[in-house]
C-alpha cells in the first residue's frame, strides 16, 4: 500500500514516529509533503519514506494521512484530486468525517485526535470510524495502541466534546508543571531540578491512579491528614473554585471547537 502524508508538524511526528515499524511492514512506499519540504525530510528519515516537492505527488496513494493545519483544508482539497477508493486518516481538529468524505469524494475516513505525549509512548488518542470500515482501519488503530492509549468513540460528536480534556489536557497539565516548577525556583531550587521534580509529581500521581485502581478522590483522602499541609492547600484551592475554573476552561475549549467547525 502506498501512503501519502500531508503535513509533518509536531503532532504528526509525535503520532507517526512510534509507528515506523508498522509503516515499514505495511507500506510499499511513503510520500510526505510539506510546503517548505524541511519537516517532510525529517519525517521521511524517520519513516524511511520520501519527501516530495508537490502536493499532487501524493494523489495516487491508496491511503492519505492529513496532518496539516485544519485551516488549510480548502487549499489542500482544491489541489489534491483523489480516487473514490482512496482512504483517509485525518488528524485535523474539528473537521468531521462526513465533511472529509464530501470534500474529497471518498468513502473511508478514520478520524484521530491525538495529544503530544504520544511521542514518548504515553499519549491518548481518541478516534472514530464507521463500523463498516473497521477491517481496513483496525490494523492502523492496533499499531497506534502499541504506543498510545486509544479510545474509539461510537459517536463522532464526542471527540469534539472531550478534546479539551483529552486532546488539550496535556497543555494544561504542562502549565501546572510550569507553575509548580516556578514556585520551587522562587524558593531557591535550581531550574532543572525544579522542573524534573515537578514533572515527577504529576507522573507519579497519574501512575498511582492507574496502578491502584482507586479513584483520585480516594487516594487524595489517604494523603490528606486532618489539619495538615495537604488539607490546607486543597482547602485554599477549593475556596478559589479551582474545579469551576477548570470546567469553565473545558467549556471554552469546546466552544472554540464548535467555532472552528462552523468557520470551515
Amino acid at each position: 500500500m502506498n501512503v501519502g502524508i500531508i503535513g509533518a508538524g509536531n503532532m504528526a511526528q509525535a503520532l507517526l514516529s512510534p509507528m515506523k515499524d508498522f509503516f515499514s511492514q505495511s507500506a510499499s512506499e511513503i510520500k510526505i509533503y510539506t510546503p517548505t519540504n524541511t519537516r517532510a525530510q525529517v519525517l521521511a528519515k524517520i519513516l524511511n519514506g520520501k519527501a516530495v516537492d508537490q502536493l499532487e505527488d501524493v494523489a495516487d496513494c491508496e491511503l492519505i494521512i492529513l496532518a496539516h493545519k485544519p485551516q488549510q483544508l480548502r487549499e489542500v482539497s482544491e489541489q489534491l484530486k483523489l480516487k473514490p477508493s482512496t482512504a483517509i486518516i485525518s488528524l485535523l481538529a474539528s473537521i468531521e468525517t462526513g465533511q472529509l468524505k464530501s470534500t474529497f469524494g471518498v468513502d473511508k475516513v478514520l478520524r484521530l485526535m491525538p495529544n503530544t505525549p504520544a511521542q514518548v509512548g504515553l499519549g491518548v488518542v481518541t478516534c472514530f470510524y464507521e463500523q463498516k470500515d473497521g477491517a481496513f482501519f483496525l490494523p492502523w488503530v492496533d499499531s497506534l495502541a502499541k504506543s498510545s492509549l486509544v479510545h474509539r468513540f461510537e459517536e463522532e460528536s464526542l471527540i469534539d466534546l472531550m478534546t479539551p480534556e483529552l486532546g488539550s489536557g496535556p497543555g494544561m497539565v504542562l502549565e501546572m508543571i510550569r507553575i509548580f516548577s516556578h514556585s520551587l525556583e522562587q524558593k531557591g531550587m535550581g531550574a532543572k531540578e525544579a522542573m524534573r521534580l515537578s514533572a515527577m509529581v504529576f507522573e507519579g500521581s497519574g501512575a498511582l491512579v492507574k496502578r491502584t485502581g482507586e479513584t483520585p478522590e480516594e487516594l487524595r483522602n489517604k494523603v490528606t491528614s486532618k489539619g495538615g499541609i495537604t488539607q490546607e492547600c486543597i482547602r485554599h484551592l477549593s475556596e478559589q473554585h479551582l474545579e469551576k475554573i477548570l470546567h469553565d476552561a473545558f467549556k471554552a475549549g469546546h466552544n472554540r471547537a464548535v467555532e472552528l467547525k462552523t468557520a470551515k
